[in-house]
């Protein structure tokens, strides 16, 4: 029998206000969701909100928290739900997830409110809709683990992939909560990103006074304006009603701080793109045209100087010391990866790039829509601070290579909705068809490739580079080291990477900074 929790005698005193809010102390709201930390979304189901509910998935560990821990029912009113010690708090229910190296991350961006193109445009930032849901977030945590299970058919012989997550959700565990204060900083950066929409919205009404022009523009809420934005995105594309979001990585991020996780600060750390760029131009106005050795010693980085320490290296210009970007609160929050690019003499790119290791768990789920999946999150989320090195001679070493400026991207729609979605949506049909096979390399002479280990050389059939811009690649220490099963396929950790060919183009249509 599973552990309930007894929510009968929270309800004593919850009270509702003139405007519609449920009133709780932070007190009160600390003794609820404290004993809920530690128990599966079943446990704490007190009012039977799995039964009543039976077969819904979406929103349905809302509606538990709402009518089992809090005791009021579902709420989808514009306003905030709750009042707290006189507070207006807005309630968010979220999912996290393991990601494929393990890491405890967000399942998906966080919606807000919608994109009101009708009232937006004459609103003011601090009497927004967005703000006022924003302002005091609530947030409490789950994990979602659906268990995606391989089994062998043998009737068929063959392997099928088997997802339950649907019936799921009440075996997930309670991760924690966190009454979510921002920062004069952080609500900074979110106020320029809503008058980045607000400005575009007023600019279409001004300069378009027939609808049917508007509509033809209104698409572009989402397309163009995404990239300009640190902390927000809009989805989905008009004329599906878009509403704001926050993005994958600043709930990501909220959650490890939640968790007691701390970044670095940068100093006069930019809270806009337009702000960060300001600051790319600054640090390429003094060390443009120096080595990566002149520069290293430059900012006192203490080491031997090879490629693997470059992103280290880009941190401390920018006033750092952490070893990674993903350490800095900013690029943490904002979703900005490091990618050093480095240039042959004669300005072509040296070799392909690896952007992030494939979840495999969601490939082998027949129930998650491509929306929905980190593959797509990466590549509609993700901005790109590309460093840009060259070569000064070929076969030269990497410290000797010259530091040219930076470069910003991030992956263009049509390149998303093409390449990197062909991708994602032919593992899946390797996986569902049944058609994902090991396939061994041979020699010229059609015997099998033998390794130093002596095990025979093989992969899976995945999308390789020949087939595409982005392919699959995968890695590991040796060639025993293929922990990976899919199908009953053991392979390496795999990767998407994208060709650098492709990579030295687009780039080239992008000014440095």
């Amino acid at each position: 029998m599973g552990f309930h929790i007894d929510t009968g005698a929270f309800r004593v005193g919850v009270m509702t206000t003139e405007a519609g809010r449920h009133a709780y102390s932070l007190d009160d709201i600390r003794q609820r969701f404290d004993r809920c930390v530690g128990r599966t979304l079943g446990e704490i189901d007190s009012s039977n909100v799995f039964v009543r509910y039976a077969g819904k998935n979406k929103g349905i560990a809302g509606d538990v928290v709402e009518q089992s821990v809090l005791g009021y029912p579902a709420d989808s009113r514009q306003e905030p739900d709750l009042e707290v010690d006189g507070m207006d708090v807005e309630l968010k229910v979220t999912g996290l997830k393991h990601n494929a190296r393990g890491d405890v991350v967000a399942k998906e961006p966080m919606s807000i409110t919608a994109v009101s193109i009708d009232n937006i445009w004459s609103e003011e930032f601090e009497t927004s809709t967005l703000w006022h849901k924003l302002e005091h977030l609530l947030v409490f945590y789950y994990l979602y683990e659906p268990r995606t299970t391989v089994e062998y058919d043998t009737a068929d012989s063959g392997w099928k992939t088997v997802s339950t997550a649907t019936s799921q959700y009440a075996s997930f565990p309670v991760m924690g909560w966190d009454l979510h204060e921002w920062t004069d900083e952080y609500r900074e950066t979110l106020r320029t990103d809503w008058q980045i929409v607000r400005d575009y919205v007023r600019k279409v009404r001004e300069e378009n006074p027939d609808e049917e022009e508007r509509k033809a523009l209104w698409p572009l809420i989402s397309t163009k304006l995404n990239p300009q934005m640190m902390y927000l995105g809009t989805a989905p594309k008009y004329p599906n009603p878009p509403r704001f979001r926050l993005k994958n990585s600043v709930v990501t991020t909220m959650w490890k701080m939640a968790e007691g996780k701390s970044y670095e600060r940068l100093p006069d750390e930019p809270s806009s793109f337009a702000e960060l760029d300001a600051r790319c131009r600054q640090i390429t106005s003094e060390y443009a045209g120096r080595s990566v050795e002149e520069i290293a010693n430059m900012v006192g980085y203490e080491g031997e100087v090879s490629k693997s320490i470059s992103e280290s290296v880009v941190v401390r210009m920018f006033g750092g010391i952490s070893k990674k970007m993903s350490r800095v609160e900013l690029f943490a929050m904002a979703g900005v990866s490091c990618k050093t690019i480095v240039l042959t003499s004669r300005g072509m790119r040296t070799e392909d790039m690896k952007l992030f290791r494939v979840d495999l768990d969601e490939v082998q789920d027949p129930d998650l829509a491509w929306e929905d999946s980190s593959f797509a999150a990466y590549f509609c989320e993700r901005q790109l601070l590309c460093p840009v090195f060259q070569e000064p001679r070929d076969g030269c070493s990497f410290g000797e290579n010259v530091f040219r400026g930076f470069k910003r991207m991030a992956f263009p729609d049509g390149f998303i909705d093409t390449e990197a979605k062909r991708v994602w949506e032919r593992m899946r049909h390797l996986v569902f068809a049944e058609e994902l096979v090991d396939v061994i390399s041979c020699d010229a002479d059609g015997n099998p490739r033998i390794n130093r280990k002596g095990n025979i050389v093989s992969a899976p059939n995945w999308p390789k580079s020949r087939d595409g811009i982005v392919f699959i690649r995968g890695g590991g220490g040796d060639s025993d080291d293929k922990t990976e099963v899919v199908n009953g396929v053991r392979m390496y950790r795999q990767s998407a990477w994208v060709k650098g060919s492709w990579m030295v183009n687009q780039l080239a249509t992008i000014d440095y900074l």
